[in-house]
């Protein structure tokens, strides 16, 4: 099953899919999502970005959605140059789903902040994410 979200959250949306689909189809789907959220990066970003910081805020978008990031005190952040540790911290609090502190996220958020300051393309989380109590 492919699903945006949720599973089960949007049926009508996920009826086309129920009998699955080919490879070449959630590729087709994929590089549509991934385009859609470079360009709100694009689009939304008004500082210059190198090709670290780009990465990372397509991730972010890719995940959290276009209408999120250009909404987010993270973009505000960014585009007023604020220091890394503001940036960081911002970035960070987008681990929660349904109201919880979501293991995943954290990763995810932990390694977007890594490509975004350290050009760090490496999945670093995982004794992280331990340390902080997730399992």
């Amino acid at each position: 099953m492919i699903h945006k979200g949720q599973p089960g959250t949007n049926p009508t949306a996920e009826a086309p899919f129920r009998n699955g689909i080919t490879k070449e189809k959630a590729y087709e789907l994929y590089l549509k999502d991934l385009n859609t959220a470079a360009d709100a990066v694009r689009k939304y970003v008004k500082i210059d970005l190198t090709q670290n910081q780009f990465d990372a805020l397509v991730s972010f978008s890719f995940n959290s959605g276009a209408s999120k990031l250009k909404s987010s005190t993270l973009l505000k952040l960014i585009n007023s140059k604020a220091s890394e540790q503001e940036i960081s911290s911002e970035w960070h609090k987008w681990i929660h789903s349904g109201g919880k502190k979501m293991a995943g996220l954290w990763n995810r958020k932990h390694d977007e902040v890594d490509m975004f300051f350290k050009a760090d393309y490496k999945r670093n989380y995982n004794e992280t994410s331990k340390s902080l109590g997730f399992k």
